[in-house]
């Protein structure tokens, strides 16, 4: 299973859709509070649930990780890891994945340039405040050396996504 963490518009959701696309994987579905965006499928993209729900779920310990994010939950059922699957977390996230799975795991760090960041959230509709918020919470929130393990690196700035997808897949064949 491959684990893909880093900033909002880094590159993640496209990655995925390429390794789903062109390389046989299953993206995990995580579940989470917030609303769906255009486009997005319950069931697809994520599983749409209530806070209580959640909440309950969290209680009674279907989740492997969970975290708030952007004023929403968002987390992991332990249904949804097995197979050849890829999944996208925040950086506590893939720490609590590590710490339960290790090595078993490949863990992938995304990002790009601010500009580029900013420009891609433009460009999915996102509002000049949104962007702002994410830029300025994900300097926080995603910092490298908070995270406990990571396999590679990947700059998406100047890259094809099929470039960033294929950079993953050559080098998990490496690791084998």
């Amino acid at each position: 299973m491959i684990v893909l963490t880093g900033p909002s518009a880094s590159g993640k959701t496209s990655i995925v859709i390429k390794l789903v696309k062109n390389y046989g994987y299953s993206k995990v579905i995580t579940t989470t509070t917030r609303s769906p965006r255009v486009g997005e499928m319950e069931g697809v993209d994520y599983y749409f649930v209530s806070v209580i729900k959640f909440l309950k779920d969290k209680k009674n310990n279907e989740f492997i990780e969970t975290i708030f994010y952007n004023g929403n939950y968002y987390g992991t059922t332990r249904s949804e890891i097995s197979g050849k699957k890829v999944l996208i977390v925040d950086i506590k996230g893939a720490n609590t994945f590590y710490e339960e799975l290790g090595n078993r795991l490949t863990f992938c760090y995304i990002d790009a340039k601010d500009e580029i960041k900013c420009q891609r959230m433009q460009e999915r509709g996102d509002s000049e405040s949104t962007i702002r918020s994410r830029i300025n919470d994900d300097k926080k929130v995603f910092v490298k050396e908070n995270m406990s393990h990571i396999d590679f690196y990947i700059d998406t700035s100047d890259k094809t996504i099929d470039e960033c997808a294929k950079e993953i897949i050559d080098k998990c064949e490496v690791r084998k």
